[in-house]
């Protein structure tokens, strides 16, 4: 009996080791592709300008008016399923009206806002937009940080978006509401004048944006 009990104590003591030898390589293992992930390189996508688009939309007193803008150029980054990072060129050149059908009035608005009233777009053709980092936000949607260079000048922004990354395509569809008069956007704004008391464009411009990227 005493001869039973050794060889049962020495089984046992085997098997623990050998378990403890298994749960240790595992955790080597599952630190080892950790480190991989995060010492691997982020994927670049490139921007299909064709495919993606800006919204925007501004308001006055007596109404308001919508249109579309173009991105020039951009690349957005990505670990895994994630979107980390990225970057877009926008073409203020390509500001177009939707809601004005007269082909006069419209032009005559678009002049408006690419003259230096606005967006003085001879001396800034393009803008800017810059990732710094990215948060969790509301309803599995995220908050991207980052700085929109406009009139050549920076400043920070937070736009709420939906990131999907599938294969060898990435899509971000969001938006996000701007003071214009950070950018020295001043025209027709309470806050410098407007044009009247009963009478002025305010100051928010919404944007709504979706961007279709290809994996380089």
């Amino acid at each position: 009996m005493r001869k039973l009990n050794i060889i049962f104590c020495l089984l046992t003591a085997g098997i623990f080791v050998l378990a403890c030898e298994k749960k240790g390589q595992e955790g080597q293992q599952d630190t080892t592709k950790k480190d991989t992930i995060a010492k691997g390189e982020p994927a670049a996508f490139a921007v299909d300008t064709a495919q993606s688009i800006i919204k925007w939309k501004g308001k006055k007193v007596t109404g308001s008016h919508n249109g579309t803008i173009k991105i020039q150029s951009g690349e957005l980054k990505t670990m895994g399923n994630v979107l980390v990072g990225g970057s877009i060129i926008i073409d203020m050149n390509s500001i177009a009206n939707e809601d004005i059908k007269d082909k006069k009035d419209n032009a005559k608005l678009i002049g408006h806002l690419k003259d230096t009233s606005f967006f003085g777009v001879n001396q800034y053709p393009t803008a800017t937009f810059e990732i710094t980092d990215i948060q969790p936000g509301p309803d599995g949607k995220d908050i991207i940080n980052g700085n929109l260079t406009l009139k050549g000048k920076a400043e920070k922004i937070s736009v709420t978006a939906e990131n999907k990354i599938d294969g060898d395509k990435a899509k971000s569809k969001g938006s996000a509401v701007l003071d214009r008069t950070k950018w020295n956007v001043r025209f027709g704004s309470k806050k410098f004048g407007g044009m009247g008391p009963d009478n002025f464009i305010y100051d928010e411009i919404e944007m709504e944006f979706e961007i279709v990227a290809n994996k380089k």
